[in-house]
């Protein structure tokens, strides 16, 4: 620092294996004056994918998934490579997807149907007869379950594509607006986002228990992981709640932290 020399800048970019190496040459500052700080570079993401549901699978990497562009890709564990996933046939609208050790799932609403592939990319199966879900989570035991309000709430269908059994929220059924699952292997998670309430289902249809949520914070996704599960409100703060649907703390949102940045809504959290 304030020396001459020579450097070499390692920069590490997503889609890179490969660090881009900058040589870089300080020279001694001018006597005369006082220089004034301009930038040289200004790295901007306006080619960024808008990028609205996230999904870990089991073998680290992530599933990215742009819901406008119909774009699906996968991201190495570091997040330092991304390929983008191509299905046949094409999918127009593809809005959620969930992984098992042997298998994909990707949901599309346009036409509305869950597919099924093998780790080869090939499609095995296609269970139709959907009518307007909005997420999809595999279960412990080989089977599916789809948020899917207008057929009647969440659905569970066996890997052969059978309809297993439709979990509600009351009686009557009783969502408003079914919008999210997630599931920690035991227990499955629905959020109904305008109540707003998180339904928890074991095996059986009815709800064992519901969590009503705090309207102010307008949870938009949940996740659940180890005994607990993570709320994402519009603010982008993640509240984290017990396995009895108590508080237990809230992380704050990055927006503070990156005042000059132009964030959207949070979409999702996994």
């Amino acid at each position: 620092p304030a020396l001459p020399t020579e450097v070499t800048l390692h920069v590490m970019a997503v889609g890179v294996e490969q660090p881009l190496l900058l040589s870089l040459k300080a020279v001694a500052a001018a006597t005369e004056g006082v220089a004034t700080l301009t930038p040289f570079l200004r790295a901007h993401f306006s080619e960024e994918r808008h990028v609205q549901r996230l999904h870990p699978d089991v073998d680290g990497n992530w599933w990215l998934i742009d819901t406008d562009s119909a774009m699906i890709s996968r991201n190495s564990a570091g997040w330092l490579s991304s390929g983008q996933f191509l299905s046949t046939p094409t999918l127009k609208r593809p809005v959620a997807v969930a992984t098992s050790r042997d298998h994909i799932a990707i949901l599309n609403s346009d036409p509305s149907a869950l597919i099924i592939y093998g780790r080869d990319n090939l499609v095995q199966r296609t269970i139709t007869g959907l009518q307007r879900p909005t997420d999809v989570v595999a279960l412990n035991d080989g089977s599916w379950a789809v948020a899917d309000m207008r057929l009647g709430g969440v659905v569970v269908f066996d890997h052969q594509g059978v309809r297993l059994r439709t979990h509600v929220r009351s009686g009557s059924g009783g969502w408003d607006l079914l919008t999210r699952l997630a599931s920690d292997g035991t227990l499955l998670y629905a959020l109904d986002s305008t109540t707003p309430t998180i339904a928890v289902f074991g095996g059986d249809a009815p709800a064992l228990t519901l969590w009503p949520q705090d309207r102010a914070t307008q949870p938009v996704a949940i996740a659940a992981h180890g005994g607990r599960v993570y709320v994402l409100s519009t603010s982008g703060a993640v509240r984290v709640l017990d396995a009895k649907g108590q508080l237990l703390q809230t992380i704050p949102s990055a927006a503070s932290a990156l005042v000059d940045e132009e964030l959207g809504i949070p979409s999702d959290v996994s």
